[in-house]
């Protein structure tokens, strides 16, 4: 491709990722990258957007002053994929027991000692056992004087349990970290958990049996889930419809009663007229949605899905996906085109019934509390202390699950009352299970690596510890499939029942503190789909923004038609989707720079955008104590390639007006702390 034609598409593509290029030399700088990178000007388009979003960056503007960290960063990308890319050869020995058989047919190498061994070894394997790193292993791993271990990354399994790294096992690159456990970033730094009855910080005396017991937290589940072993992949086009046609009138019905007038289903009807149109944001084509490309899709019940194409010219700020659905206020005068004055992008609520009203009956709650139903609310409440992590929980270039195990470890001296676990815990993209270098099942893998650490945990820390296990869609051992049932029981040690496993997504209630979460990667979906426009000076986050959606959706997975790979079954427990009620905490892990942020969600429907000329209405700002506040976390992955990532402690301090008589409960938001730290 000529210099000329590539910086051309390199201003298409960045114009439609909604990105501004300063000037020519920008693009003259870009397309150098590409031809230096060997990288099309979609790719390039696209490693600038996961720049972008994790420098968080205001402003939309691809500038002269951020190529040089973005060439940082492209250099970094090509590292990465150069080491996680397999090596050629006509055959690499991919277990120890390869090698055993090779040398059963050497006399002269049973006796000989590890380190020349190992180098008789690489004679066999053109690759060399594709690193010297790997011959090392091999070396302390396959002596002939060496009992057998537990499972490795390349060797068999046995019964016994996690493999436990010797002296004499080589340092791996997550060993050899130097940042352990610190602090990233803290959210309300000035709250301090109460440390009355703990043993003092300079006592010497730190013997596990000495601490107070951990007080076991309430769980109640308030979402459904698919069951253990369910069908799936045979929802029909008739599911698919009936699912978006309910988000559409439920959108339709609460906006009616709110707004308190007429809601149409059609937009494609001439009218000179004002209207106010329910209906689902659509894009013309294959590609990302632009300002040419935005339509609306109405009812197929009240207009038969007739769409017509949205003028948004009189629209300064807006955010807006395929799959959302919104409210349009704006004239038809042609049928042809519908001009926007107004959007309506938040299902309107009332913050001080939403709970209330849309709460479960007691007798179809799972409440897992040793079997029994509780009361929330006690005389003396005492703080919720939640460890989180994402995965994976091993590094890339083995399965020896450091990571999993120094979080075990950490908290094992924090002693939280919850220890929140999300997947994937067995990686399907992990390069050795994907290139099939293990002659294990990922069900085996998961039962030695991961099953017994927390059965361990658990035993030592108290029957009062509680932890909660959430599946990924890219867990190698589960179904892959969104909605996601939760794992099986079968085989799980846990007498004292500490253990609670959640589906995917699930909505659950911690004594006075709703919480939401999802392992699916919802925040880079919707960043690689929205297209956005932000009023000229005005500040804009857009990790908050994207958050948002979430709630203002009532979904925990708003975009439709999913990308490539989600696995997304609309047939399959749609309720298990929904948010019937705004959490306290939304957890939403992404590979994304972990974040603490705090969404406000208005009572009344949140204009997304007001035209005085047009005849809109304009936003009118709310008080603070008329938005329900919801606190956003990012964990981000405890493991990122060969190196360590990220985990969060969440503290949360008991409602002071349960034993103060305050009128107005402080928000969680305002009682809450968040410690997001480097592993």
């Amino acid at each position: 491709m000529a210099r000329s034609a590539l910086e051309e598409a390199l201003r298409e593509e960045f114009r439609e990722a909604n990105f501004d290029v300063e000037d020519d030399d920008v693009l003259e700088q870009c397309a150098s990258l590409c031809v230096v990178y060997t990288l099309k000007a979609s790719d390039l388009v696209s490693s600038w957007e996961v720049f972008y979003l994790n420098r968080q960056l205001n402003e939309g503007k691809v500038s002269t002053a951020l190529l040089s960290k973005f060439k940082s960063f492209l250099q970094e990308e090509q590292r990465e994929a150069l080491l996680s890319k397999p090596t050629g050869g006509l055959h690499s020995f991919s277990t120890i027991h390869d090698v055993d058989m090779l040398i059963k047919e050497e006399p002269d190498l049973q006796e000989t000692p590890p380190a020349v061994r190992s180098a008789s070894k690489s004679q066999f394997s053109p690759t060399g056992f594709r690193s010297v790193k790997l011959e090392a292993e091999f070396a302390g791993l396959a002596g002939p004087k060496t009992p057998k271990t537990p499972a490795g990354p390349y060797g068999k399994s046995s019964s016994e349990g996690p493999r436990r790294k010797t002296e004499d096992s080589p340092l791996t690159p997550f060993a050899r970290r130097t940042s352990k456990f610190i602090v990233q970033s803290t959210y309300n730094a000035q709250l301090e958990e109460p440390n009355d009855e703990k043993v003092a910080p300079d006592s010497e005396d730190d013997i596990l049996r000495r601490l107070p017991p951990v007080e076991r937290c309430q769980i109640e589940v308030l979402s459904p889930s698919p069951k253990v072993g369910c069908r799936f992949m045979l929802d029909r086009i008739e599911d698919r419809f009936l699912t978006l046609e309910k988000r559409i009138k439920k959108f339709a019905d609460a906006l009616a009663v709110s707004e308190r007038c007429k809601v149409t289903y059609n937009g494609a009807v001439a009218s000179q007229e004002t209207i106010l149109v329910v209906g689902r944001i659509c894009c013309d084509g294959e590609g990302h949605l632009n300002d040419k490309s935005v339509l609306l899709e109405g009812s197929v019940e009240y207009c038969g899905g007739e769409r017509v194409r949205l003028d948004l010219r009189n629209i300064p700020q807006l955010s807006l996906f395929p799959g959302q659905v919104v409210g349009v206020e704006g004239q038809n005068p042609s049928g042809h085109c519908l001009v926007a004055s107004r959007i309506v992008d938040t299902i309107p609520c009332s913050a001080s019934t939403e709970a209330s009203e849309r709460q479960e009956p007691a007798s179809k709650r799972r409440v897992l509390s040793q079997g029994e139903d509780v009361e929330m609310m006690s005389s003396v409440q005492q703080p919720i202390t939640v460890l989180m992590a994402a995965g994976p929980y091993t590094a890339n270039d083995n399965l020896f699950y450091e990571p999993l195990t120094d979080l075990l470890a950490h908290a094992r001296r924090k002693r939280p009352r919850l220890l929140l676990l999300i997947g994937p815990f067995v990686d399907s993209e992990h390069p050795l299970i994907r290139d099939g270098l293990v002659d294990r099942t990922c069900e085996q893998i998961f039962k030695d690596e991961v099953k017994i650490r927390i059965e361990e945990y658990c035993q030592e820390v108290g029957d009062g510890a509680g932890v909660l296990l959430v599946p990924s869609t890219r867990d190698a051992h589960h179904d892959s499939v969104f909605p996601q049932p939760p794992y099986s029981k079968r085989g799980l040690d846990d007498p004292d029942e500490q253990i609670t496993l959640l589906g995917n997504p699930n909505l659950f209630r911690c004594e006075d503190v709703t919480v939401g979460c999802t392992s699916v990667d919802v925040l880079r979906h919707l960043s690689s789909e929205e297209m956005s426009r932000v009023q000229g000076g005005a500040a804009s986050d857009r990790m908050t923004r994207l958050a948002t959606h979430i709630i203002a959706q009532r979904s925990f997975y708003p975009l439709f038609p999913p990308p490539q790979g989600t696995c997304y079954d609309l047939s399959l427990t749609p309720e298990a989707v929904s948010v019937n009620q705004i959490p306290d905490i939304l957890i939403l892990p992404s590979d994304l720079a972990p974040f603490v942020k705090v969404l406000a969600l208005p009572s009344s429907p949140q204009l997304a955008s007001g035209a005085d000329e047009s005849g809109g209405r304009e936003s009118i700002p709310l008080k603070e104590e008329q938005q329900r506040k919801c606190v956003c976390i990012n964990p981000g992955r405890l493991t990122k390639g060969s190196s360590g990532g990220t985990f969060t402690e969440l503290l949360v301090l008991p409602d002071a007006s349960s034993y103060e008589g305050c009128d107005a409960p402080p928000p969680v938001s305002s009682r809450s702390k968040v410690t997001i730290k480097r592993i």
